[in-house]
């Protein structure tokens, strides 16, 4: 028989890439950043998709880097790990009280703020894959935003109550962590996709936040489940704007 022929892809790959980068560019102000791994058109065409859904609050956001194409998440020791997470919010932050000015205040680390999406992301279901997205996305809202998440009205919203926790050999008037406890009674959870556990909500504010702003786009009963929440996010994040 004759020799097999090498397949040929018919155009340029690399341009059709490029082109359908600088479309998403244009239409929502965020570079998509090759770290390691190289972004398809596929991948792109359906994070398009995902982002032409969002409200207009979450495009061109200032401050907010780009999003990044990973392999895998990578941890701070350089080692590459959890092979499952999908996607990520960065940089990382800490929550310190500072005694001196009797103040609560969320310290994030001095990098920009991005989300990274990784090979397992683009292995999801379509409805998985479109509640990670605007979740992780929510997350970035939260972060260039200066935490809606920790306001006092999300704190009421949301049913959590502040915990202080000082060193156990800390002086008088030293500074100190602190972090917030969910109340143990409210079992109506901010729905979520199958892709999360239903409790993932009450882990945090930021989730609890993240995955509100996923339901508020995606659930039709949510504005009947959760109408603190909706009426919140609907002012606040998605400026009116209602699906």
């Amino acid at each position: 028989s004759p020799p097999r022929k090498f397949y040929e892809y018919p155009g340029d790959y690399g341009q059709e890439v490029q082109q359908l980068m600088d479309k998403f560019k244009d239409a929502f102000g965020y570079e998509l950043i090759e770290f390691g791994e190289a972004w398809r058109t596929d991948q792109i065409e359906k994070l398009h998709a995902v982002f032409s859904e969002l409200p207009p609050t979450f495009y061109k956001m200032p401050g907010f880097k780009g999003l990044y194409r990973l392999s895998r998440i990578m941890v701070d020791s350089g080692e590459i790990t959890g092979d499952e997470i999908p996607a990520a919010t960065l940089p990382p932050f800490i929550t310190i009280y500072k005694s001196l000015g009797k103040s609560y205040q969320v310290l994030v680390a001095d990098q920009d703020p991005r989300v990274e999406f990784y090979t397992p992301l683009f292995y999801e279901d379509e409805k998985a894959f479109k509640n990670i997205v605007q979740h992780e996305m929510a997350h970035a809202f939260d972060m260039v935003h200066g935490f809606p998440s920790f306001s006092a009205e999300w704190l009421a919203i949301a049913n959590f109550r502040i915990l202080n926790i000082p060193a156990l050999d800390a002086k008088p008037g030293s500074d100190f962590l602190y972090t917030f406890l969910n109340d143990a009674g409210v079992d109506n959870y901010a729905p979520v996709s199958l892709r999360h556990l239903p409790t993932y909500s009450r882990q945090n504010l930021q989730e609890d936040f993240a995955n509100s702003v996923a339901a508020y786009i995606n659930y039709p009963y949510f504005r009947y489940s959760h109408p603190a929440r909706y009426r919140f996010l609907k002012e606040k994040v998605f400026a009116g704007k209602e699906y």
